[in-house]
């Protein structure tokens, strides 16, 4: 079995802190043995280091931003594709070509969730995964639509915890029957997970409040200086040090 961290952000994007060291800590901690590196709109090659040198996997990534601001992830890239804010077919063009993985997070977040912009066409026939869980939208509750879209599309459901700091890290994992010398890119494709949630946490560690799920806002943070938004959300993390506390995780399956 390899338990499986999906969608993580580290301080590369605009609206986290975790550096790669707290990433790889949290991960060795919370017993994760392959993590994806999916920053907003932005692709390090050399990103992933200090988690293989700790024994953690890591595959690269990119959550792109389309054309009407929804979020579509790549994974297994080994390249800037410079595709960000282009249409959502260039996107999933851009990826598959690349032979990349098309991970769909979020489908029902106001703003950025796919669903909120497109409907169910034939473009999901290209979609390999997408999110049932997201640890930074837990209102996303249409999950019978997602499940059912996800059987009409053959598309693999998993749990992802959208990280932003480091007490964000393993609240959903998603585990396969695997070994860690397997090739990924076919089992993400070819295997339902199962997925968990550490329920050893007082406390959802992260979710959207009312105003940070308007479109407005969404647009907003994605403008604001990095160099500002950045230490704002490291001295919030310090105001609620019980969030984001160190704990020996829990998991139990929510399916």
């Amino acid at each position: 079995m390899i338990r499986v961290e999906f969608h993580c952000h580290t301080e590369r994007s605009f609206d986290a802190v975790t550096t790669e060291v707290d990433l790889a800590t949290a991960c060795v901690s919370r017993g994760i043995d392959v993590v994806t590196i999916t920053e907003h709109d932005v692709f390090s090659a050399s990103a992933g280091a200090e988690l293989r040198r700790k024994g953690v996997q890591a595959v690269l990534g990119c959550e792109f931003t389309c054309e009407r601001g929804t979020h579509i992830i790549g994974l297994f890239l080994d390249r800037d594709l410079g595709v960000s804010g282009r249409s959502r077919r260039e996107i999933v063009s851009a990826i598959r070509a690349a032979e990349g993985v098309v991970y769909i997070p979020h489908p029902f977040k106001p703003g950025t969730g796919y669903f909120t912009a497109y409907d169910a066409d034939e473009l999901l026939h290209e979609v390999d995964m997408m999110e049932l869980f997201n640890g930074g939208f837990r209102d996303d509750c249409d999950r019978d639509s997602i499940r059912r879209m996800a059987d009409d599309y053959g598309i693999r459901l998993v749990a992802g915890s959208d990280s932003h700091a480091p007490g964000h890290v393993g609240f959903y994992v998603s585990e396969y029957e695997a070994d860690a010398a397997d090739d990924l890119r076919a089992v993400f494709r070819n295997q339902d997970p199962r997925l968990m949630v550490d329920a050893a946490h007082r406390g959802v560690p992260r979710a959207n409040n009312w105003l940070q799920r308007r479109r407005s806002y969404q647009w907003l943070v994605q403008r604001f200086p990095p160099g500002l938004k950045q230490p704002v959300k490291a001295a919030l993390m310090k105001l609620r040090p019980g969030r984001h506390r160190r704990h020996i995780p829990r998991y139990v399956s929510v399916t």
